[in-house]
């Protein structure tokens, strides 16, 4: 297929680390990283773009995630859901990847934590594109020294805790939707 961007963009005051930006699933050998201009840093307020392209060996939908791995300690894994497509019915040669434009932000519901006194706080993730995205996964590191309470995820999402970090997943998110995770902690 042609490739399709993906873009990186550092919302912080702080430059972004990038330590790895790679392909996983079952079907990621049918996807492909054609290039990547991020390298090991994104500056504070600037974005980089990875472009990918699909070559499927048969006929059929498949899925894949583009993982990238960072030093944000909101965010430090981020998992993009790749889903491409052949058409008709004949198998291999090349297909389409849909191109989703998924966006996270997190927000606390305090501003100093205090020992003892849990808190909660919130994940959003937007599909700001135009078709649904499937097979969303949304990975947080939970922070050094808290002991996990709960997550609760919005919109059919559901949610799971391990070894310090909570997993969510939604079947599907339509374009222009936008689901909610509430994560509970303890400092």
């Amino acid at each position: 297929s042609p490739a399709q961007a993906v873009t990186i963009q550092n919302l912080g005051d702080v430059s972004l680390s990038i330590s790895a930006i790679s392909l996983s699933g079952a079907d990621a050998g049918q996807f492909a990283i054609s290039s990547n201009d991020c390298g090991a840093s994104v500056s504070a307020g600037a974005s980089c773009t990875v472009q990918l392209t699909f070559s499927p060996t048969a006929s059929g939908s498949r899925s894949a995630l583009l993982v990238i791995s960072s030093d944000d300690s909101d965010e430090g894994t981020i998992n993009v859901a790749l889903i491409g497509a052949t058409p008709g019915s004949s198998g291999g040669g090349t297909g389409t990847l849909d191109q989703y434009n998924l966006a996270v932000t997190k927000s606390a519901s305090v501003s100093v934590a205090t020992v003892g006194v849990p808190f909660t706080y919130t994940i959003t993730v937007l599909n700001k594109g135009t078709i649904a995205a499937s097979n969303v996964v949304m990975t947080d590191q939970l922070p050094a020294g808290v002991t996990f309470g709960s997550a609760n995820a919005t919109d059919g999402g559901s949610c799971n805790e391990s070894s310090g970090t909570v997993t969510c997943t939604w079947a599907s998110l339509a374009g222009g939707a936008s689901a909610t995770v509430t994560i509970t902690v303890t400092p």
